[in-house]
């Protein structure tokens, strides 16, 4: 019988851990999914940046090409 208890309480601790390890996974889980929703934010706005660049080079190479002729 306090074999059989020992055991449970063991059984309930391991089972607290448990928990508590699941609720940190949890939170870094969150936190890189964040981490991630920011980091896709800055590739597209980069991205935009770049067509905008790209864009404004090209321009700039017909212009001197224009000129050259």
């Amino acid at each position: 019988m306090v074999e059989c208890e020992g055991e449970i309480i063991q059984l309930k601790n391991q089972v607290v851990s448990f928990q508590n390890e699941l609720n940190h996974l949890k939170a870094l889980e969150e936190k890189y999914r964040n981490e991630n929703i920011d980091l896709q934010k800055r590739i597209d706005t980069e991205s935009s940046r770049n067509i905008e660049l790209t864009t404004s080079i090209k321009e700039l190479e017909a212009k001197i090409r224009a000129k050259e002729d």
